[in-house]
């Protein structure tokens, strides 16, 4: 895919996670919205433990540097639904989301 100036591709608006056997911190570096905007929660909840190091802006793109405790940085195996299993959870969902559209 071209890139223009001020403009990432999807593949370049990269997520990346280093950290060492020694330390007991993770370096986040991301583009990704959603851990955007989780990593910032955490940072406002917990920040002795989670630190914004840097926000960086391409254009119209953002990304951010956090340093993080590395016992949350998890790698898990799939959780595999059966077929039941699967439309209960999308019948809770749906249930879940008439009752916010009713409160909300």
């Amino acid at each position: 895919m071209k890139r223009t100036s001020q403009n990432l591709t999807s593949y370049e608006q990269e997520t990346i996670i280093n950290f060492n056997e020694e330390e007991k911190t993770a370096a986040v570096y991301t583009y990704n919205r959603a851990s955007i905007k989780m990593l910032d929660k955490c940072c406002l909840d917990y920040p002795d433990m989670f630190r914004l190091i840097k926000a960086y802006t391409y254009g119209k793109h953002i990304s951010k540097s956090y340093v993080i405790p590395k016992k949350y940085v998890k790698i898990k195996k799939p959780k595999i639904l059966s077929d039941v299993q699967r439309i209960l959870a999308v019948e809770k969902a749906k249930n879940m989301r008439k009752v916010k559209s009713t409160i909300g």
